[in-house]
């Protein structure tokens, strides 16, 4: 069975990160699911997400991903990503979703994403 570690933190008073450590797949995502939706519903709706960590994601931890973003999006929040590994960076680009995603190659730079003004 997958291990995964899920440890949410404070970036800016704004900003929460999540970091993901391990394999995120059908037995893993509950985990993560909770942890997104504690955030969420305690109105935390601007996230970065850090997979630098992560090693493996399926379609199962792609859809609660998506999910994530719908949320977040709905409540006028932003999502970032963090992620540089070329074989789940291929999992986003193989099933359409890499321009889903703002996919950063820093914590910094997810966090900048997240908290620049929006464009008109």
């Amino acid at each position: 069975m997958a291990n995964l570690e899920v440890q949410t933190y404070l970036l800016t008073p704004e900003v929460h990160g999540m970091g993901l450590q391990g394999e995120i797949d059908l037995h893993t995502c509950p985990k993560i699911r909770e942890a997104i939706n504690n955030l969420i519903t305690d109105n935390h709706c601007n996230l970065v997400i850090n997979l630098e960590q992560t090693r493996y994601i399926d379609s199962t931890g792609l859809v609660v991903l998506l999910h994530a973003l719908k949320r977040v999006q709905e409540k006028q929040g932003r999502l970032a990503l963090v992620c540089t590994d070329a074989h789940v960076l291929k999992i986003f680009t193989i099933a359409g979703l890499i321009d889903s995603f703002r996919i950063c190659a820093t914590e910094h730079e997810a966090l900048d994403a997240v908290t620049a003004p929006a464009q008109a």
